[in-house]
Order: C-alpha cells, then structure tokens, then sequence
C-alpha cells in the first residue's frame, strides 16, 4: 500500500497517443480532377470553333514555268492599241495647213498678167518640190505649160498658154490622153478670171459645175499645141468659159471647151 501511494506521487502519467489521420474523403479527389479534365477538353474545343470560323489564308501562288514563259512573251511584245496614249485633246492646236496659191492673200500686190504669172510660177513650184503633201492631179502637166500672152480687155478677157504633148500624158494609141485634155482645159480656162478677180468677186477663182470637152482630132506624142482661154459670160454667182486646142503648125482645131463655174468667195467682211 504504501509502494503504491508512493509511486503514485511521485511520477507524471504518459502523454496520449496522437490522434489517426482522417480518413480520405470519399469520391472528393476524383471528382475534382475528372472537373479540371472538362474544363481543359471544353476550352480546347472554342479555340477550334474559333479557327473554324476564321477563313484560313490561302496558300501563296508558285508561278508555274508556262505562265513565266507567257509573261515574258508579253513583255517582248509591242503595246497593244488599248495601251498606246490617248489621243490628242481636241483642244489642242492642230497644225493649219499650209495656205493654197489661190488664197493667198499677198495675190492683191498682183494685178492682170503679174497675177497670173504669180499663180503659174506658184503652181510650178509645188511641181518641183519634193513635197508629195503638196501635188495634185495637174502636177505633172504645169511644167510643160507655158504661159504666152494675157488680154484683159472687157468684156472678155483671154489668157494664152503653149503646151507639148509628153509620153507619159499619152493613151495607149501614143495620142494625148482625154483625161489630160480636159485637165489642161480646167486649169486653164479659170485662169482669165485672175484678170479681173478681187476680194469677194472670183478672188478665190470658183469651182467648176460643168465641163465639157469635144475631141476633133489626135494629139501625138511631141505635138505643140495653142491653148486659147476666154471669159464668155461673167456674173456676180456664174461664169461661163470657152477654151479650144490648135495645131501650132497649122493652127488646126484639135479640141473644144465649155466651162461652167460657180463662185466661192464669202462676202467682203465676212470672216473666212
């Protein structure tokens, strides 16, 4: 009795033991992750949703070997005409023509047979250029033109001329082409109406509206002819004209003319 009241009084009791861990929740964990696992899985599929509904880039073009070869084929060709330069604005200045002899103003200085010498040598001028803008159907007959004597004396005055028959104003019989006489008529014929043109009355020397020509006789080749040109009828508006053709040896009647003319000048003051 007395050990054990005595043991009892003089040590301390042991400490308790530490308690178990708790027991695992149960399904807790799984739970948890396999909620993580969707998250994850629904996340990926918006982003595929999200390039589904982007238009994906196309892929960049590789020139195969025919288109290059096409292209450098059109780079060696000329422009076409879609890509030639616009026209000229209608606006822009056009060059003026160059004045014709029968125009010209500076004829005024000329009066009677000066001014007929001056349409000639004019005429022969333009026969002699280069200038191929500048021929007309009478540029291969002015040179063997030759003018003779002017009159112009009212009321019908006369111009005369002298001309050879060339080969090349030859049919093929070798005689004067009747073209070329009818020619020679037109040129000459008008030129007795310079005896008494001024500005608004024949300056400008008219047009034709008849011409008609008879044949007498053949013109050979190297035959010198006469020409006698006369005003028969003059009027503010109409003038008739007569020409005939003779034989320089014999003075044989070779052709006959009536010319028909109207004239063209606009009226003195009146802009042209």
């Amino acid at each position: 009795m007395a050990v054990g009241q005595g043991g009892g009084k003089g040590s301390s009791p042991p400490p308790p033991p530490p308690p178990p861990p708790p027991p695992p929740k149960s399904g807790g964990g799984q739970h948890q992750h396999q909620h993580q696992h969707q998250h994850h899985h629904l996340h990926h599929l918006h982003q595929q949703y999200q390039q589904f509904q982007q238009p994906a880039a196309p892929p960049p073009l590789v020139p195969s070997q025919h288109s290059q070869s096409r292209q450098q084929q059109q780079s060696q060709q000329p422009p076409s005409r879609q890509q030639q330069p616009p026209p000229r604005s209608p606006s822009a200045p056009a060059p003026a023509p160059a004045p014709s002899s029968t125009v010209d103003p500076s004829l005024l200085q000329y009066t009677g047979e000066q001014r007929i010498l001056e349409l000639h040598r004019r005429e022969l001028d333009k026969a002699s250029s280069g200038d191929s803008s500048h021929h007309d159907w009478t540029t291969s007959l002015v040179p063997h033109l030759k003018l003779i004597s002017c009159d112009p004396c009212l009321p019908h005055p006369k111009v005369y001329f002298r001309y050879t028959v060339q080969p090349s104003h030859c049919n093929r019989s070798g005689n004067l082409h009747g073209g070329c006489i009818a020619t020679l008529f037109d040129y000459c014929t008008t030129m007795p109406l310079a005896l008494v043109s001024q500005p608004g009355f024949w300056y400008y020397l008219g047009v034709s509206r008849s011409l008609n020509t008879t044949y007498l006789r053949p013109m050979p080749v190297g035959t010198e002819i006469f020409i006698e040109c006369e005003v028969v009828a003059l009027g503010k508006r109409m003038a008739s004209l007569s020409g005939k053709m003779r034989r320089a040896v014999d003075g044989a009647l070779l052709a006959t003319c009536e010319h028909g003319k109207v004239n063209t000048d606009p009226e003195v003051g009146s802009k042209i």
